[in-house]
């Protein structure tokens, strides 16, 4: 009798035992006790390991295509065997090139997870998070101040992911970064970075980042200008009339980067080609040949090409060199400097000077021959 009552109890124990022995089960009571936060039933340790075990099947990944160059033309793809120990979703993925795709599933629902990922103390867990918490997009704005904390308090390269997240979030991020840049000047270098990740989005900030640009040098400002787009241009124009070449020179690379009308640009460049300071015109000649080289000078061509042909001529090197240049990439239609170029071999001594005038000349003389 005592025996047939012991085996309720016994079966019981061999359920429960068999139970917390299965791996997710021991997962979710760890994490309660701990009390995680869940995500689709399994705690903010579980996924930690996930991101992860991803992280090592990439570096092993990006190990073997560096161990093997004839790789690099074909499309990633993590071999089978690698894939075996992952979880089914994970493997799925990998066996279809997907090791980028969302871990989350750009779920809004995850995004407390993530939050708490993000004060892990695994920089690699941290960075994973935050190109999840961007994956998710604009619904994730209430990360917005964690995205923050987490680009000031990183370092290095290792801003470019929450710098990233906040540009994805989008508009939204972008008064927070202002506020914080008022009362925090310090990390203006962080928030420039997020800004330029952002474009066009970030247009708001175009006064502020005029007024840095116009302060000192500040590279940053000028990039993030250079990226917002056409709507920055009003303020990259009056950048070029600041009588600081510092500024003139990081509006002219600005305007670069700008993708506005080459028709607008090309007059710009043609006359800073004339400014005082020797960096704006070498970033001037050089915006000229950048712009010959995938779309045509149009009515601006024979312009173009005699400002050129003085500027090849320009007491500072940087600036000649890249005049010479430009005139190669024009090509034959630059043929009216051909010579002056001629001239300019004939007179020159220094070898690097005369490859390059050699370079350009075979360049703009390549339809006659």
């Amino acid at each position: 009798m005592k025996k047939r009552r012991l085996i309720a109890p016994i079966l019981l124990l061999l359920i429960v035992g068999g139970l917390f022995a299965l791996p997710l089960v021991r997962i979710r009571i760890a994490g309660y006790l701990r009390g995680e936060r869940f995500f689709r039933g399994l705690p903010a340790s579980y996924w930690r390991e996930q991101l992860l075990e991803r992280e090592r099947l990439r570096e092993r990944l990006r190990k073997e295509r560096a161990s093997q160059p004839f790789m690099d033309c074909q499309p990633a793809r993590a071999p089978k065997h690698w894939t075996d120990s992952l979880p089914s979703f994970l493997r799925k993925r990998s066996a279809v090139d997907e090791l980028d795709a969302p871990l989350f599933e750009r779920d809004i629902e995850a995004l407390n997870v993530l939050l708490d990922l993000l004060r892990d103390q695994d920089t690699e867990v941290r960075q994973s998070a935050c190109v999840e918490i961007g994956k998710i997009g604009p619904p994730a704005a209430a990360a917005i101040p964690a995205l923050m904390e987490q680009l000031m308090e990183e370092k290095g390269a290792f801003r470019h992911c929450p710098a990233e997240a906040l540009a994805r979030i989008g508009a939204a991020a972008v008064g927070p970064l202002l506020e914080r840049l008022r009362r925090e000047p310090d990390v203006e270098d962080s928030i420039f970075l997020a800004l330029e990740k952002m474009g066009p989005e970030a247009e708001p900030a175009i006064p502020i980042l005029l007024d840095a640009l116009k302060d000192q040098d500040r590279h940053g400002a000028s990039q993030a200008l250079g990226r917002i787009g056409p709507r920055a241009v009003p303020a990259l124009l009056e950048g070029l009339d600041s009588p600081d070449w510092n500024v003139r020179w990081r509006a002219t690379l600005a305007l670069e980067d700008n993708h506005i009308d080459p028709q607008v640009l090309i007059p710009i460049y043609i006359k800073l080609l004339r400014d005082r300071d020797g960096h704006v015109r070498q970033s001037a000649a050089g915006g000229l040949g950048h712009l010959a080289a995938f779309v045509r000078l149009g009515p601006f061509s024979n312009e173009a090409v005699a400002a050129l042909i003085v500027a090849s001529n320009d007491h500072a090197q940087c600036a000649a060199r890249e005049a010479i240049d430009s005139l190669g990439s024009i090509g034959p239609r630059a043929k009216a400097a051909v010579p002056a170029l001629i001239r300019l071999l004939e007179n020159e001594q220094d070898n690097y000077m005369r490859d390059c005038i050699k370079r350009s000349l075979k360049k703009i003389q390549a339809e006659f021959k």
